[in-house]
């Protein structure tokens, strides 16, 4: 078998194996990064590398800095390994091959994965029910997903809605309409045991935008806008019929008053043990806290400290021993690389929507939006399960024009 052929195997398939089984990501990834540098030497493809990755560079230059000015450098390297995606997914694609990699076909692996996934969640939850007796809370939140946080699986699921709505998936833009819309619902309503409050509103909007953008050209403007309406009018009230995530919500609306009302009375006038929205608001105003002290960044590896420190100060002992993140990636970013390194990250997100192809500048929209309001309730490129994914299929979109791709709009 020939280099390109291994090459474009590997690429495509790892679109699906490392959701199926993630200690994989890494091995496939520098796999991947050996075909490419063999059929280099070969002459089976030309590096061609692109100011279009710049700021994907810049912000790893910014980790590297952070990670040596860290008061405890070997944390600090640790910290940096998550972030080795930045640089291995723009090498991976600033080579071009002969043969380009079918786009549609890679979605397939992606929603078949899911789907694995799906079951594989299905079977977890059953056997948990089975050992604890209580079935309700087996097929929920993290007892539901097991191999990827629940924030990460929804995302997953989110993108392959994404793909099946705008019939980007090999084999089903080919067939009925039927199959697409069973995959659509079945993949919505798994959201329900998921339980992701983030990934839930991903979901809602996501579905408004893609009927109102296609109700413009159908029927103009207000009619779109009304239809918008409608559905996520229609798809709130389903969420909000499930038990626990009326529950989620309706706690996430008072707490929220109740730290508008007075921030500091909240943060300071908690009891433990905390419910999760209690937690974030806490976390995130203490991520603030540290960002009016650190304005340039703590460097990497000295978060966890600093947020341990200040939930101690503020009484939450038995918080400050599960050395929480911020769970938000915006405040993450400026926790550890200040100001500066989230205009960074702000500028790899504008890049990345300049460069994508005007075909595919709705879904990628659609992408981003789901990074965005993800990213806004947990901080996603602190896990395998996230960086690999987004910044995967970021790469994939800024590269997508040919000779690296072919699609169904090529």
């Amino acid at each position: 078998m020939s280099v390109l052929k291994i090459h474009n195997a590997l690429l495509t398939y790892f679109f699906g194996i490392w959701l199926i089984f993630p200690k994989t990501a890494g091995v496939l990834i520098l796999l991947i990064l050996v075909c490419n540098l063999v059929g280099w030497l070969q002459k089976e493809n030309t590096f061609k590398s692109t100011w279009k990755f710049l700021p994907w560079y810049l912000l790893f230059a910014a980790y590297v800095v952070a990670s040596f000015l860290s008061p405890d450098l070997g944390l600090g390297l640790s910290e940096l390994e998550r972030k080795l995606s930045l640089i291995a997914f723009p090498l991976i694609f600033s080579f071009q091959w002969k043969v380009p990699i079918r786009l549609n076909r890679i979605w397939l692996i992606h929603v078949i994965a899911c789907l694995i996934l799906v079951v594989l969640a299905f079977y977890d939850a059953w056997m948990c029910s089975q050992d604890m007796g209580h079935i309700v809370r087996c097929f929920s939140t993290s007892y539901f997903s097991q191999i990827h946080h629940p924030t990460y699986f929804s995302a997953f699921l989110i993108f392959a809605i994404i793909g099946l709505l705008y019939n980007e998936v090999e084999w089903f833009n080919g067939r009925s309409l039927g199959f697409r819309i069973i995959l659509i619902v079945l993949f919505s309503a798994i959201h329900l045991n998921v339980g992701s409050l983030g990934g839930i509103l991903s979901l809602l909007l996501i579905f408004s935008i893609y009927f109102f953008h296609q109700g413009v050209a159908r029927w103009g403007r207000m009619k779109a806008l009304a239809l918008g309406g409608v559905g996520f009018s229609a798809l709130f009230l389903l969420a909000y019929a499930n038990r626990e995530i009326r529950a989620d919500i309706q706690n996430a609306l008072s707490f929220t008053e109740a730290y508008l009302h007075s921030p500091s009375d909240f943060v300071q006038g908690r009891h433990e043990p905390l419910q999760g929205n209690e937690v974030r608001l806490i976390l995130w105003t203490a991520s603030f806290n540290i960002v009016g002290e650190h304005p340039f960044g703590l460097g990497m590896g000295q978060l966890d400290q600093a947020m341990a420190k200040q939930l101690n100060e503020w009484g939450y002992p038995q918080q400050a021993k599960k050395n929480f993140n911020p769970h938000n990636q915006w405040l993450q970013i400026t926790n550890e690389l200040g100001i500066l390194g989230l205009l960074i990250a702000v500028i790899l997100l504008w890049f990345a929507y300049q460069h994508v192809p005007q075909d595919y500048k709705s879904i990628f929209t659609l992408f981003l939006l789901c990074f965005v309001v993800l990213s806004s309730f947990e901080s996603v490129l602190q896990r395998q399960s996230g960086i690999v994914f987004f910044l995967s299929w970021m790469a994939v979109f800024i590269a997508m024009a040919k000779p690296n791709f072919d699609s169904i709009r090529s």
